[in-house]
């Protein structure tokens, strides 16, 4: 395998060390640090630069001759190796490389395929039609067996079984469904749509509170405020409309019962002809009463009912709890 052989080395023959101390002695002598400044030392400083200057060009001259005769054969070796054994050397590499890879590629292939068409028959016996191949996360190689490629679609298909069986056993199963076929990631795909009805409901009921708020108003501009115990738009008692049928109204039937409210309450308020009472009419005060002994204060008891009347009805029970002091809350 020896090809290139050194038979002699370079002889080079100098006294450079020598020339060496002599430069040195020369600038020593010179003193420059206790240099005196006159037009003789100018003049003798410049002629010694000039000559130290011409000693160095001629050694420099003799160093690159010797260099260059040195380096002549290294130079025509050199030419030599790159076309006979670097250019021939690389031109092998790339063919046998080209070669082994089309072999590699055709059995990476041959390889991709048998276990491909193993996982389509997989999905087909366990009823997955959704997924792809590529999906698993398979690198085809030469090092890895058949058997971990096949266990590798095995685990992906229980996988998604067991993803399906949960997502099968939830309320959204349809939308979450739909967002698993692009993630196929259960969790992933429950939490998102659970944040996606919330948003949703949310926004409904933001929606349905700015809608009643303006129906709200909209009894409030004609003089009619919303009682929470009675669940009614109330002027007086004889001008009322309970809470639920309101909401049955669609905007053309409410805008009609406001305008016909609006009208009953402008008649109402009209100035009415006052009529002096005779005074057969006047009531006579009643008699006062002597104070009843009290008795001792009765334990207090609580109780939760609902009550259905008409709107008079549920004004006098009201009024009724109002006049005794009773205390009460709306459920």
């Amino acid at each position: 395998m020896q090809g290139i052989e050194l038979k002699q080395d370079p002889i080079i023959k100098h006294d450079l060390v020598s020339v060496g101390k002599n430069v040195a002695k020369r600038i020593d002598d010179l003193n420059l640090d206790k240099i005196v400044a006159t037009t003789e030392t100018l003049k003798y400083y410049k002629e010694t630069r000039a000559e130290l200057n011409k000693e160095f060009l001629e050694y420099d001259t003799q160093r690159k001759s010797v260099k260059a005769a040195v380096n002549k054969p290294y130079s025509e070796l050199d030419a030599v190796f790159k076309v006979e054994i670097t250019e021939r050397y690389k031109s092998a590499d790339i063919k046998l490389k080209d070669a082994i890879g089309s072999v590699e590629n055709t059995i990476k292939q041959d390889r991709k395929e048998k276990i491909e068409s193993y996982f389509t028959e997989l999905c087909e016996v366990e009823g997955v039609d959704f997924v792809k191949f590529e999906q698993v996360g398979i690198r085809i190689n030469l090092s890895d067996s058949m058997k971990s490629y096949k266990e590798k679609c095995n685990d992906f298909v229980v996988r998604i079984k067991d993803d399906l069986a949960l997502i099968d056993s939830d309320d959204n199963k349809v939308a979450i469904l739909a967002e698993y076929k692009v993630n196929l990631n259960a969790s992933k795909s429950i939490q998102t749509v659970r944040d996606r009805i919330k948003r949703e409901r949310e926004e409904k009921q933001r929606i349905e509170t700015e809608a009643w708020n303006k129906v709200v108003r909209a009894f409030a501009n004609i003089s009619m405020t919303y009682r929470e115990v009675e669940k009614v738009f109330m002027f007086n008692e004889d001008i009322y409309i309970g809470e639920a049928k309101v909401r049955e109204l669609n905007d053309v039937e409410l805008k009609d019962i406001l305008s016909r409210f609006k009208a009953q309450i402008e008649e109402y308020l009209k100035p009415k002809e006052v009529v002096v009472p005779t005074p057969e009419q006047i009531k006579k005060p009643e008699v006062l009463k002597a104070p009843e002994k009290k008795e001792e204060p009765l334990e207090k008891l609580k109780a939760k009912f609902e009550v259905e009347g008409t709107m008079p009805e549920l004004m006098a029970l009201k009024q009724y709890l109002i006049d005794n002091n009773l205390n009460y809350k709306n459920i």
